[in-house]
């Protein structure tokens, strides 16, 4: 332990490897490798730069074990083959800064497993974590739920006029804030019913449509993680139901005014919930 901060890795199925005893040394957490798009006119000198985006980020380990037996060891020994074998899944690194904070980012075993013996009792180790998702993230997510039988109680980010919500047509609108500073890209959950709904970020001017009437107290869930999107209705795939560009719909760092138009919903049981993880570019 420095100061406060702990480090741990955790298997896809839960299972947590502590690794502030260990002495560990974590390089790759600084700032990620950033990839420019650029262009070159007719006789200007160097390029323009029309956008840039975040790059894949490679985590790399060292510490040691230490035991007191070396049947102790050789049991370490396993739990940190079987944590870091690909085929159970990406593994998350966990940073918990001396402020208390906590900080996540997934990745799959990149370089090879190294483990040297050094007396029969302790091994040095070494590996990389290869994360193509560079950014960090609280893996606390954060919580709206827009419901129209609770407008009354309900209170910033959102606000929803009660009349906004009768009859075909309906309207509302909020701000939600991402106090990260990267973008993040939120898990929409939708109860009906509903006849047709369309839900734009005007901050971005990105939207989609979900275009298929959902029956009373069916639920459809839009998940928009990058490189994992997906639309399910009662845990169905149902991304024909949607119209748009799911990739670059997202929250960006700030304030984000959403709005929402749509027909057939009702009081009382139609509701929208937003849940997503902010995102950190380095710790």
């Amino acid at each position: 332990m420095k100061n406060g901060e702990n480090d741990y890795l955790i298997a896809s199925d839960g299972t947590v490897y502590p690794l502030d005893a260990l002495g560990v040394a974590v390089t790759g957490l600084a700032q990620v490798p950033v990839e420019y798009r650029t262009r070159e006119g007719y006789k200007m000198h160097g390029v323009a730069v029309d956008d840039w985006r975040l790059t894949t980020r490679t985590l790399s380990f060292a510490f040691s074990l230490h035991s007191l037996t070396r049947q102790q060891l050789w049991q370490r020994r396993q739990a940190l083959i079987d944590l870091l074998s690909p085929q159970g899944g990406m593994v998350t690194y966990r940073k918990i800064l001396p402020d208390g904070r906590r900080r996540d980012i997934r990745g799959w075993l990149d370089a090879n497993l190294t483990i040297e013996d050094r007396d029969g009792r302790s091994a040095d180790v070494g590996f990389g974590l290869f994360c193509p998702d560079s950014t960090f993230f609280d893996p606390t997510r954060k919580a709206i739920s827009l419901e129209p039988s609770k407008v009354g109680a309900l209170v910033v980010p959102f606000w929803i006029p009660d009349e906004l919500w009768v009859g075909n047509g309906t309207l509302f609108s909020g701000t939600v804030t991402n106090r990260g500073n990267v973008a993040a890209y939120p898990r929409i959950s939708v109860t009906g019913p509903y006849e047709r709904l369309v839900l734009m970020n005007q901050t971005t001017g990105a939207s989609f449509t979900l275009g298929v009437t959902l029956p009373s107290l069916k639920a459809i869930v839009i998940d928009l993680t990058p490189g994992l999107i997906a639309v399910t209705r009662d845990g169905v795939n149902a991304l024909d139901e949607v119209d748009g560009n799911l990739v670059e719909w997202q929250l960006l760092p700030g304030d984000n005014v959403l709005s929402s138009s749509g027909a057939g919903v009702l009081v009382g049981q139609s509701s929208v919930h937003i849940d997503f993880h902010e995102r950190y570019i380095a710790l």
